[in-house]
This record gives C-alpha cells, sequence and structure tokens, in this order.
C-alpha cells in the first residue's frame, strides 16, 4: 500500500489528489444543480451553468481551505471573494466551452468536458492566487 502512496505521490502531490476529491464534491453539486435547472426548471444550458456554479463555489471554497490548502487563517470576505474570482474564471472558461460546443454536443456532455477544462486553471489559481503557495 506504502507504493501505491509513493507512486501517486510522484504523479501529483497530495495536495493535487485532495484537490482532485473536494473537486469531485464540487462537480457532483454543480453537476447535479446544472441538471436541476435544465430539466425541471427548463433552463438554457449557460443558465443552468450558473446556478450550479454558484452552490458549488461556496462547497468548494469551504473544503478547500480547510482540507486541502489547510489555511489556519479565518475565513474573510476578501479572500472569498478572491476565491469566487479564480472560480468566475473558471466558470468563464466551462461557459465558453458550453457555448461553442453546445450546437454539436449534448449539454451534459460539453459540461462534463468543460469541467476536466477547468480542473488545472482552479488548482494553480487558488493556490498562487488565494491561498498562497505553502502547500
Amino acid at each position: 500500500m506504502n507504493i501505491i502512496l509513493t507512486f501517486a505521490q510522484k504523479i501529483m502531490p497530495l495536495t493535487a489528489w485532495r484537490y482532485a476529491f473536494v473537486g469531485i464534491s464540487s462537480t457532483a453539486i454543480d453537476f447535479f444543480m446544472f441538471l436541476i435547472g435544465l430539466h425541471w426548471f427548463e433552463m438554457r444550458p449557460l443558465r443552468a451553468n450558473v446556478l450550479g456554479f454558484c452552490f458549488a463555489v461556496v462547497n468548494s471554497y469551504l473544503l478547500n481551505k480547510k482540507y486541502v490548502f489547510e489555511d489556519p487563517t479565518n475565513t474573510n470576505l476578501n479572500q472569498f471573494l478572491k476565491f469566487v474570482l479564480v472560480a468566475c474564471g473558471g466558470l468563464a472558461i466551462s461557459s465558453a466551452f458550453i457555448y461553442f460546443t453546445s450546437a454539436v454536443l449534448l449539454p451534459e456532455v460539453a459540461k462534463a468536458i468543460a469541467v476536466a477544462l477547468t480542473f488545472v486553471w482552479g488548482f494553480f489559481a487558488a493556490r498562487a492566487f488565494v491561498f498562497g503557495a505553502r502547500t
């Protein structure tokens, strides 16, 4: 088991693995709310994308602060707004992708690909801009 952990950490640092785990929970919330907006409230894909984003960003901030970047400082508005700004960058990336591909892809497929595109952006931007590069 220790060999597997060592190998996994060489591929990707522990912080990035934690970020991926938090990302899975935030993505699940995002996607779930996206589907609710799309199918229950009959929203257009971009509006449903924003709905999912709003719910996921709060979850993501709280979990990233505590478990990924282990920031010991108290939550403050300035830090949260920086996180929202970084998340808005991810929203812009995903929304642009969905906008330009929804004519040829199912909205659910476009959303899934967009999530993958925003992973790298979100990790490095949050680490550098929001929580510091101490991890």
